[in-house]
């Protein structure tokens, strides 16, 4: 049986240790269809994990049990479903001081807490970072932009092509990165713009050399930036993959 996939992306926040600092966290998107409780009942009592109960009376059941629950929770009890979670009430917000009262920002909500019978291990998952297999680029080869080119070779004075999938840059700054590599490190970073390209789309990216050429007997590296739509009116950056290449003289 494959296992069910869930799929994630990372979303910008802002560090709270360091406020100059940028922070991804995941997030789950695209979550499978919501079971009411009543569905939960229904599967249970089909599967014999409840016994004597018919099927049918699986609505009845979840909504007695829900109904129930709110009581006890408006009688100020907290509830335990053994080790499998705890549902209790809780105060949000802060107060001024310790001998202060309430106020209105102070929220009383409910918590499902998960015991140890509930506690998911990703090992039972595939997970899938949707911004991978979205509209990140990714560049399969580098190479100069002439007859019989060579994968992984550029020429001194000659324009360079990328290879790949989602490569074209369509605002202004979507850019191509290119690197001089000191000892397997990205150094001198230098930034091509769409402007210079002279093909652009998603499977090939073609440019001139930087003013003053790639000098030869050096290696490169490429990756390209692009600004991407997550979702409606939210952006966000993404580099590509670096993949390198030898600068041999023409």
């Amino acid at each position: 049986m494959n296992k069910p996939v869930i799929r994630w992306k990372p979303i910008a926040q802002e560090d709270p240790s360091d406020r100059s600092n940028t922070i991804y966290v995941p997030h789950i998107v695209e979550r499978n269809d919501t079971k009411d409780l009543a569905d939960v009942v229904y599967s249970a009592i089909d599967r014999g994990l409840i016994a004597g109960l018919k099927t049918s009376a699986a609505k009845s059941i979840a909504e007695g049990i829900l109904i129930q629950l709110g009581e006890e929770l408006n009688a100020a009890h907290g509830v335990k479903f053994g080790d499998f979670f705890a549902v209790r009430s809780y105060l949000t917000g802060t107060v001024d001081g310790l001998t202060a009262g309430l106020t209105a920002e102070n929220k009383l909500s409910t918590k499902f807490v998960a015991g140890s019978a509930l506690r998911q291990d990703r090992a039972n998952f595939t997970f899938r970072n949707v911004l991978e297999t979205g509209d990140t680029p990714y560049i399969d080869e580098v190479q100069a932009a002439i007859d019989n080119a060579e994968s992984g070779i550029i020429v001194d004075g000659q324009s360079v092509q990328l290879i790949g999938s989602n490569l074209k840059l369509a605002r202004e700054t979507d850019k191509v990165v290119c690197y001089t590599m000191v000892d397997g490190e990205k150094t001198n970073p230098l930034d091509i713009s769409v402007s210079r390209c002279t093909q652009n789309s998603n499977i090939l990216l073609e440019f001139a050399p930087p003013e003053g050429g790639i000098p030869p007997n050096h290696r490169y590296g490429f990756e390209v930036v692009k600004t991407i739509e997550v979702e409606e009116g939210v952006t966000t950056t993404v580099t590509s993959n670096l993949i390198t290449a030898e600068c041999v003289a023409a």
